[in-house]
């Protein structure tokens, strides 16, 4: 049976590994953000070409397809009509 005396200590054990716990815990983070290396560059685009006679030759042909630009239907524009003026009217 524990007496009161042996709860105590029991208890100021756990607090004191705790204690211990956290104070290692924020030295760990703490000693992160010392030799942390953010990098701030912009991300670099890169275009890679591949040749096509890798591919077999449906896929080179579908490829061929896909990168030919679709060409837009000509439109012929409406002739815009000049605004006429406003007639001014005279002040009496």
């Amino acid at each position: 049976m524990f007496t009161e005396y042996h709860l105590e200590k029991i208890i100021q054990a756990i607090n004191d590994a705790e204690e211990r716990q956290t104070k290692a815990i924020v030295a760990a983070i703490n000693g992160m953000k010392e030799n942390a290396i953010v990098d701030h560059t912009p991300e670099k685009k890169i275009e890679i070409e591949v040749h096509p006679d890798l591919f077999p030759d449906e896929i080179r042909e579908s490829m061929a397809k896909a990168t030919t630009p679709a060409k837009k239907p000509a439109t012929t524009k409406k002739p815009t009509v000049p605004k006429k003026a406003a007639p001014v009217r005279s002040r009496n």
